[in-house]
């Protein structure tokens, strides 16, 4: 009868924690920051509610909150955004008649290694791996445009990264384009 009324999970004397704890938890992971740091610790946590930091690690899982991940959205100040963004959107689902649509970007800066051994294929339950060492052959930047309606990529690839070499790559899509028709990017 006595382990009845006793929970054997904790120490005797110590209650579980309660709902408004949790719920002061949860308001300072996401109303405040504690003061001289980045984030809420679960210490720092339990400090200022008056838990221990297993017990706000378990409500914080709990509430699915996780205050050490932080992520970032990036806002456009331009007034004309909204339109903008129809006009492309719409140009890609809905192309004009006898048009190429292209969706063209460059990538700079991109590394050109060469492994010292060949990378090992993935096997059940091991993931890809690679040696450590590689031969690096300097940088190279990476050119493409897409066309969004057959799929066909057209891209080039240039030591340097230079006005020249952007000019000549919009050429090099137009004598790779159908003369009879528009092109739109």
């Amino acid at each position: 009868m006595d382990s009845l009324l006793r929970d054997k999970t904790r120490k005797p004397g110590k209650g579980p924690v309660s709902q408004a704890v949790k719920n002061e938890i949860c308001r300072l992971v996401c109303n405040e920051k504690p003061n001289g740091e980045t984030h809420w610790s679960t210490r720092t946590l339990a400090k200022r509610v008056g838990v221990s930091h297993t017990a706000v690690s378990l409500t914080l899982r709990e509430y699915g909150l996780k205050p050490h991940v932080s992520s970032t959205r990036n806002h456009s100040d331009d007034s004309q955004f909204e339109a903008k963004l129809t006009d492309v959107v719409g140009l890609y689902l809905d192309p004009p008649n006898n048009a190429i649509v292209l969706c063209v970007d460059e990538k700079s800066h991109i590394q050109a290694l060469e492994r010292t051994q060949p990378i090992l294929p993935i096997l059940r339950k091991v993931p890809e791996r690679q040696s450590f060492d590689y031969l690096r052959h300097g940088t190279t930047t990476l050119f493409a445009a897409l066309d969004v309606l057959s799929g066909n990529v057209i891209g080039e690839h240039r030591e340097r990264h230079t006005s020249a070499d952007y000019i000549e790559f919009p050429r090099k899509i137009d004598r790779a384009c159908t003369p009879k028709k528009r092109c739109t990017s």
